[in-house]
């Protein structure tokens, strides 16, 4: 009489391996560009709301101590600066590909009044663009120093468009 003895197999071959891997290599292909825009968008995103904070800081410094300060986009636009008199309170360089332009019928610098905190100019704007997307920001203020993030004909979800 003959036994037979099965054995099980474990583990892959070199063939389902090797095809598992295709698939995933397929699977990343097709979500990197995707990937690469969200990451492009959240660079967008963070400069603006940066920038946003960092005004109405200069617009409490000057009010907390009594004297105006600025905020300037640096020349070539690679960041800006606040200053207070001859005091530079802070300084932000851009992350690469992001890059600040005026917006349009602005300007690229405003100071604050330190007795009622207002905007000595009332057309500070700053176009925000990140490389990686077609989507851009828009961060403005009033004379009133209340600060005001659109996007161009509502490219980015979540914020309203600038109408002109």
């Amino acid at each position: 009489m003959r036994t037979s003895t099965t054995t099980q197999q474990r583990g892959v071959t070199l063939v389902e391996l090797l095809t598992i891997m295709a698939i995933a290599a397929v699977l990343l292909a097709l979500a990197a560009p995707s990937f690469s825009e969200q990451l492009a968008r959240r660079r967008l995103e963070g400069v603006a709301s940066e920038l946003s904070t960092d005004l109405q800081y200069a617009r409490g410094q000057a009010v907390s101590e009594n004297q105006p300060a600025t905020l300037a986009v640096v020349s070539g636009a690679g960041g800006y600066t606040i200053t207070q008199g001859t005091t530079t309170l802070k300084t932000r360089d851009l992350p690469g590909g992001v890059t600040l332009s005026a917006a349009p019928l602005s300007v690229l610098t405003v100071t604050f009044d330190p007795v009622r905190g207002t905007a000595t100019v009332a057309n500070f704007g700053v176009a925000i663009a990140s490389l990686g997307t077609s989507a851009n920001l828009q961060l403005r203020t009033n004379q009133m120093g209340r600060v005001q993030l659109c996007s161009d004909g509502a490219s980015l979800v979540g914020y309203k468009s600038c109408g002109g």
